[in-house]
């Protein structure tokens, strides 16, 4: 539908993300204690989007050992933060979902898969259905 009427636009990823970048690294030097919580309105406000969905990996960790019956083990831990920012509330919200594992790797895990699980969970949380009709998504 969106190739017929024109429901959302997008901004180009690139820009999208250089323009946070810039904002948290200004953020940063003022304030070494500032988030990225702390850049993604202004960011927002720069690139005149009415939302903006800013998912950030925090304190993950991948580690595959094996022993000497190659038994394969998983060490994993994965932190997903979901900034959402909505013009109409005016408001920044930060959903969080955290996933880890320690021990045998009886189903073949792997990163990606288990970071793309976590990140799933962080979406559902902020609802992201309920306040647009359309998400777009790109990995």
């Amino acid at each position: 539908i969106n190739t017929v009427m024109t429901r959302v636009d997008t901004v180009d990823p690139e820009e999208a993300l250089s323009t946070l970048q810039r904002i948290y690294q200004e953020k940063k030097a003022v304030n070494k204690k500032a988030t990225y919580r702390d850049a993604v309105a202004l960011t927002a406000r720069e690139l005149k989007a009415d939302l903006i969905i800013v998912p950030i990996a925090e304190n993950c960790m991948w580690e595959v050992t094996s022993d000497a019956v190659s038994h394969r083990a998983v060490n994993y831990l994965g932190l997903v933060k979901v900034y959402v920012y909505d013009k109409i509330t005016g408001t920044t919200n930060t959903f969080t979902a955290k996933d880890h594992y320690n021990g045998y790797d009886m189903e073949a895990r792997d990163f990606k898969t288990q970071m793309e699980i976590v990140l799933s969970t962080a979406l559902k949380r902020a609802k992201i259905s309920d306040t647009v009709e359309m998400v777009v998504t790109s990995w």
